[in-house]
């Protein structure tokens, strides 16, 4: 059953750290789009009944989804009919049963836009991510020892360092859900080096084509030099939305985006990780060659 009056035109699925914020600001840009915010409010979690997830903070994540049953279908309400419009979690794909979901609410020429990236480097950033954060106490490969158990104690998606680059069987429940030609698969190097080109098939799609922008980065991940800065730009404070009215929302984002990603010192993954990883990722990527019949040659040796 279809819980939303009017039905999607598109969706970003993911994955995780691969670029669906950027993307979904740069959507939420163009005047022909609009992306229901905030991006990442797991609506569709929501009607899957998922919003006990477990692990460090998950409240927060837990109450966005809650929030988003409502705030949701009256925002979708406010968009033009002449708008695509669209909603945007970077954990769908990783989740059956919310595609199901998804599914029920996107128009019959809907569109899944899923962007992948070479799994060690978005392993990897996950866990720079949750550094960032201040909730990942360990190492990474302490972080990888313990992701096991943090999945079965109810952890939510973003710790599931290594399960989430296991890219097929994921692409595979978009296409038997959606249909082929309604998922548009896309690399995360191709989006980074051209948007416009990336996403014209799946925006040609639905109807509708954009004609450039700059796709600017968003929460990225890495240690935070000015903790109490990084909470300023990042919480949900006063002092925020008072940076809103004094310039405009859009100008306001570019700048604390621009900000926050200027105090975060980065760092790569450590090299004597990387080997043993993509072994175990490699058999994975050659499926999802097969299935996909994208290139993924260069994700086979060191970037």
């Amino acid at each position: 059953m279809s819980g939303l009056d009017r039905p999607l035109d598109f969706s970003i699925v993911g994955a995780a750290k691969s670029g669906t914020s950027s993307l979904g600001r740069w959507l939420h840009e163009q005047p022909s789009l609009h992306v229901l915010q905030p991006k990442d409010s797991h609506y569709f979690f929501g009607q899957t009944g998922k919003h006990h997830w477990a692990g460090p903070r998950d409240e927060v994540f837990n109450k966005k989804i809650l929030a988003s049953r409502e705030e949701m279908p009256a925002q979708l309400a406010r968009v033009s009919s002449r708008v695509r419009v669209g909603e945007a979690s970077a954990f769908y794909m990783a989740d059956p049963a919310t595609v199901t979901a998804l599914e029920r609410d996107l128009s019959p020429n809907g569109i899944a836009i899923a962007i992948l990236r070479r799994p060690d480097e978005r392993a990897f950033s996950a866990y720079m991510h949750m550094v960032r954060e201040g909730l990942e106490p360990g190492s990474f490969e302490e972080g990888l020892l313990a992701e096991d158990q943090r999945i079965a104690d109810g952890w939510q998606p973003i710790w599931w360092y290594r399960a989430l680059g296991y890219y097929t069987q994921q692409v595979e429940c978009l296409f038997d859900v959606l249909g082929r030609d309604r998922v548009h698969i896309m690399r995360y190097e191709d989006v980074v080096l051209d948007p416009v080109r990336a996403l014209a098939p799946a925006l040609a799609a639905i109807g509708t084509s954009i004609t450039g922008g700059a796709l600017t980065r968003q929460n990225a991940g890495g240690v935070p030099r000015n903790r109490a800065l990084h909470r300023f730009l990042t919480e949900p404070r006063l002092v925020k939305r008072l940076g809103s009215k004094v310039v405009p929302r859009s100008t306001w984002s570019l700048v604390r985006s621009d900000l926050e990603s200027r105090n975060l010192t980065r760092a790569k993954l450590p090299a004597h990780v990387r080997p043993a990883l993509m072994a175990d990722y490699l058999p994975d990527v050659r499926r999802l060659e097969g299935l996909t019949g994208l290139d993924l040659s260069t994700w086979n040796v060191a970037p």
